[in-house]
Order: structure tokens, then sequence, then C-alpha cells
């Protein structure tokens, strides 16, 4: 009867309930302080937050549930969140809460205030050795990790390195994130431009096909371009299919070592069991071009970025959807999928918990012994709080969908005026 009672007072207030003993912590959008957007995706704001229980910071990210089954997105989205729920390193933008409530879908991680590497190559143009040097190192790590436990990112470009106020890069956006086991040949996820070849050929790969990503960018950042910028899409395909790419001596750059033209040679090659790395990412860590790069020290945070996060200014784009979109949205709304393809979503970081010590490893040491049994609790945890609603209790909450008298007059509904005002817009 207890609980019942709870059950209705909870009701539509869009919570997700956390019982650790005799402790009981809610988690809902109003848990937090909605304090600037940060930024914008395809179906996706992401909010600086302020945890109200301790005045923590977190960057929110708020995705609507109808644009997500329209553009057929949901394995992916659900994707996202159960490989960030299995990871917990300094070099990966962490997971730390995901709940729902009728309209939403909120994961709540870590906030970097350093933007995004595009946005830095696009006001520097290109980079100088030492800092491509420093920004690989720190993906390296994060890759280190992920391999560790046999997970590829398949999207490893520009935009999904971000860095924190000191310069350090960290990896990001998992939405195309997988088990290798789970990787078939027909599938061809990440972004065509570091995309690898056996991929774009749909032939067999390993955990070097984001290393191939990363032989790109290293070229991209000397050079200020891809290898293949002035290639169509089947063109790229028909130059792969016939050649092997190979950075010549005198294609390097005033400023930079041969030893980085090997590296990105060793990277790109097309056979993914010849690849540097294919072998390990020790390779990686291994070759010439990081002779005398202390990792220990970049994985304690002891070297110093080499470039300013602070010097680059962006432009946060707010999107528009016309009246047959927002009708074709709220027909999303009332079907049968739309209430039951996220029941699984919510999630809670047990590293945020007080937790006993003994049920607890160091999230940061891909080679720590107890790790695998740890993602088994961790998992055990989460499939709990997602069953038990004696102990979970999750309800969601109906926001109204507002629109603008100014765009009414243009037939457009959108959040440019009113983003802040607005923040519990359906689809925007």
């Amino acid at each position: 009867m207890g609980n019942e009672v709870k059950n209705r007072e909870l009701k539509n207030k869009g919570i997700i309930e956390i019982h650790s003993g005799n402790n009981i912590e809610t988690i809902s959008r109003n848990s937090f302080h909605i304090l600037s957007l940060v930024g914008t995706g395809g179906f996706s704001k992401v909010w600086e937050v302020k945890w109200k229980k301790n005045g923590q910071l977190f960057a929110m990210k708020e995705m609507s549930k109808a644009r997500i089954i329209d553009r057929k997105s949901i394995k992916s989205i659900l994707a996202e969140r159960d490989i960030l729920s299995k990871i917990n390193h300094p070099f990966i933008i962490n997971l730390h809460f995901s709940f729902q409530d009728s309209n939403k879908l909120y994961l709540v991680m870590d906030l970097v205030k350093g933007k995004d590497l595009r946005s830095h190559l696009n006001h520097l143009k290109t980079m100088t050795e030492e800092q491509t040097k420093f920004i690989i190192g720190c993906v390296i790590l994060g890759l280190e990790y992920l391999n560790y436990h046999q997970i590829v990112h398949r999207d490893i470009k520009p935009e999904n390195i971000l860095f924190d106020e000191k310069g350090y890069g960290k990896l990001s956006d998992f939405t195309l994130s997988t088990d290798l086991s789970k990787i078939t040949p027909k599938e061809t996820p990440g972004t065509f431009s570091y995309m690898a070849p056996e991929i774009l050929f749909h032939e067999p790969t390993n955990l070097s096909l984001d290393y191939y990503s990363l032989g790109i960018i290293v070229y991209e950042l000397m050079n200020g371009i891809r290898p293949y910028l002035e290639f169509t899409a089947k063109d790229t395909k028909k130059y792969l299919s016939e050649n092997q790419f190979s950075m010549k001596r005198h294609a390097v750059p005033e400023g930079w070592g041969i030893e980085a033209a090997d590296f990105i040679n060793r990277l790109l090659v097309k056979n993914p069991k010849m690849r540097l790395g294919s072998s390990g990412i020790k390779e990686l860590k291994n070759h010439c071009w990081f002779r005398g790069f202390n990792f220990n020290d970049l994985y304690n945070f002891k070297i110093k970025s080499p470039f300013d996060v602070k010097s680059t200014k962006t432009e946060i784009k707010i999107k528009t959807i016309d009246k047959e979109t927002y009708k074709r949205y709220k027909k999303i709304m009332k079907s049968h999928e739309y209430k039951t393809a996220f029941k699984n979503f919510f999630y809670f970081n047990i590293y945020d918990q007080n937790l006993s010590k003994d049920f607890l490893y160091n999230p940061h040491d891909p080679h720590e012994n107890s790790n695998d049994n740890n993602n088994k609790n961790k998992a055990i945890i989460n499939n709990h709080l997602n069953s038990n609603y004696n102990s979970f209790n999750a309800y969601i909450n109906n926001y109204d969908y507002v629109i603008s008298q100014d765009q009414k007059k243009i037939g457009n509904i959108s959040l440019s005026d009113h983003i802040m005002a607005n923040k519990n817009n359906q689809f925007i």
C-alpha cells in the first residue's frame, strides 16, 4: 500500500528514483539548473547544467524521441547509452545519468568547455607537429581503453574530439560504437571522409579501423585538408580500390619530421591486417613519431597542452522544423513504437554513489583485473533499476509545446528567438 501511494505521488514528475540503503535520491530534468546552451545536433541540444544537489557541473544532452524515431535512429541512440554505461575513463566523455520523460531522452555527461577539434581546426587552419602529437596522444589513450574492452568507436573525426579547459582531448559521441564481435560486413557506419576502406568495401575488419581514421586526422592537422578531399565519394572508392595512399618526403610541410609522414602512411594502409596497430595499439605508442613522448605523464595530466583552447569562438546554430515535419512528429508520438522503444534507457553511474571500496575498481586502468567482474555488477545494478519498480520509479511528464507568435506568422516552428524561454519544447 505504501509503495502504491508513493507511486501516485511521483506520477507525472519525469524522474528516476535510486534507493541505496536508507538513502533515496531522485534524478530528473528538474534535478538540474539549466545554465546555457553549449551545442546542437541532429536531434539534440546540449546544455550546461548544475546539479542542484551539490553544484557539480555537467553537460546534459537532450534528445527528441520523435526526431529519433523519424530518422530511424533508435538502435544507435540505445547503443550509445549501452556503450557509455560500460566505460569510464579520463580521456572519454563519461556518462553519469540517463533518464527520460514523455518527449525527451537525457544523457548527463562530463562537461568540457574547450570546444571540439573541428572548431579549432577551422580557426587555425593547420596545427603544429607538437600540437598534433599531443592531440593524437590523448585520442590514443582513449582508444587504448576502448580497445581493451573490444569496443570500436567507428566515428573518429575532429567533431568527436572535445577539449577540456586545459586543452586535453577526450573522445565523444558513441552513437556508432559497438563491440568488435558485433560488426558485420554489411554495415557502413561512420563519416565517409574518415572511414576505413574495409568498411567502404564491406570487408572484414579489426580494432585498427579506428586507427585509419586517426591517420586521416593527422594528415588533416598537418596540411589543413584531408587526403581525398577533392574526390567525390565514387572517385574515392575507385582510388582506394586501385591505389595505396603514400605521403612522399617532399610533401612533408616545413616544421614537421619525416616520422610523422611514416606514421600517417602506416595508419592509412588499406589492409587492416597490415595496418599499424593491427597487433595492438602499443604499435602506435611505440612508433618513432612518439619517441620521447611520455604517455604516463599525459595520462596523469602532467603535460601542458601546446595550444590555447580559449582562442577559438564558435557559433551555435538553432535548427528549425516546418509545419509538415511538426505534423509527422505528432503522429509518431501516438505510435506504439514511441511508447515502448526507450523503456530501458534509465541509468546511473555507480561511480557517482557512495559505494563500498570493495565494490569499485580503478576505472581508468585498462589492465585492472577486477574490471570484468565490476562491469557485470554494474550491468546487474542497472538491469535491476530498469525492471524493479520497488527500487526504481520512472514516470513521464507531458511538456507543453510552445510555438512563438512570431514564428506562427511565417509558418516555421523554432526556438531561435525563445531558446532559453522554451527549454521544454518537444521536438527541438
